[in-house]
């Protein structure tokens, strides 16, 4: 997993510090933001920070029935959290929904990022132009663009977390995974780039 982050490591252990000291002085809830909540990771994520006192915000590009259904799983457990269904490739679609996020349900402190682009083996002659573009969109652009909606907001407020699941196909360059493999890369890359920023803001970002 690679991530921004506004602390100096990544564990819910501390996440559930931070909280606890942020309900001494507000009753809002931290808000926990998961682009790419299917029903593996994504959502696995996002019910867990529910159980650690965040509001989940579960994204997914489909599927308003199983996006509902695992909202109301957590809610049934006892959580807070809302769906949405958003498509990470359209214009503007990340910035507005994180601008939306804020206004109207809170400050966002975590931003979990698990969008890839795993198109199956495929050899280079079978890889269209659209299929890597596209895999460059989810897996590298919209990182950056999440990034620039969250990272000035949690600047300001002088904490914030930006996790993004990756790969091994970003570290070893798989063969048959053109698009997915750049895509991973170049979304890990720009994490570790962005490490070296956040912390001359008082901020740290880590890769795992």
């Amino acid at each position: 997993m690679t991530g921004w982050h506004f602390w100096k490591s990544v564990s819910l252990a501390e996440f559930s510090e931070d909280l606890r000291m942020s309900e001494e002085t507000s009753n809002i809830k931290p808000v926990c933001v998961v682009i790419g909540a299917g029903a593996g990771i994504g959502g696995n994520v996002a019910r867990r920070f529910a159980q650690e006192g965040y509001h989940a915000c579960l994204c997914r590009r489909s599927d308003l029935d199983g996006l509902n259904r695992m909202v109301d799983a957590i809610k049934s457990d006892g959580g807070s959290a809302t769906g949405f269904l958003l498509n990470a490739v359209e214009a503007d679609s990340i910035e507005e929904r994180i601008a939306a996020i804020e206004a109207d349900i809170g400050p966002i402190e975590v931003v979990v990022y698990n969008l890839g682009a795993q198109i199956g083996d495929r050899a280079l002659k079978d890889t269209s132009l659209k299929a890597f573009e596209t895999g460059w969109r989810l897996g590298t652009f919209g990182l950056f663009r999440l990034a620039a909606a969250v990272c000035p907001l949690m600047e300001a407020r002088g904490k914030g977390t930006i996790l993004v699941t990756s790969s091994t196909a970003a570290m070893r360059g798989n063969g048959g995974q053109h698009s997915h493999a750049a895509a991973m890369g170049g979304g890990g890359c720009s994490a570790r780039r962005s490490t070296r920023n956040s912390r001359r803001r008082g901020s740290t970002s880590s890769t795992s």
